[in-house]
């Protein structure tokens, strides 16, 4: 196995899904990848960009310092369901975080973790967190209404 692939969000629930997947790539032998992906600014500027991706290789830096096994970094720009998509490459799993959303919230907000197990052409571990009713928040990383970190509130369930 060559590694397992990361997607993180900056969030609460990101240090929860390192964790576990760290815990994963030990039990496995393999090593991480954690990627996060950046929506370029709009109108901001090249400047704005290079600000925006020095300051997602500090916070994956960050996150890789939780781990006990080698771990690379990435920065990708673009819409994150494609973009994780297309980092899989040599990739041999890939563990994601799910806000556990049904109905017509997951059709308003969208799923990117769904879309990554339906095209993923690896297995797919999804860490779910439990969310609130009450949280509007479109993604974890936007999230406020937190009383205790998400990590603290996760389930695994494996899909793949």
């Amino acid at each position: 196995m060559t590694h397992i692939l990361v997607p993180v969000d900056f969030s609460d629930c990101s240090r929860g899904l390192v964790d576990r997947a760290d815990e994963l790539a030990r039990r496995l032998g393999t090593e991480l990848r954690l990627l996060h992906i950046t929506q370029p600014p709009g109108g901001s500027g090249p400047d704005a960009q290079e600000r925006l991706d020095a300051e997602s290789d500090d916070l994956l830096r960050d996150l890789s310092r939780r781990t006990t096994v080698p771990t690379q970094v990435e920065t990708r720009h673009g819409g994150p369901s494609p973009t994780i998509l297309d980092a899989v490459g040599d990739a041999e799993m890939v563990v994601i975080g799910t806000h556990g959303r049904t109905g017509a919230r997951r059709l308003l907000l969208g799923s990117v973790s769904e879309y990554v197990i339906r095209r993923a052409d690896v297995p797919v571990v999804t860490l779910r967190t439990q969310h609130r009713p009450e949280c509007e928040a479109s993604s974890c990383a936007s999230c406020t209404t937190h009383v205790t970190p998400c990590e603290d509130r996760m389930r695994t369930e494996t899909t793949g």
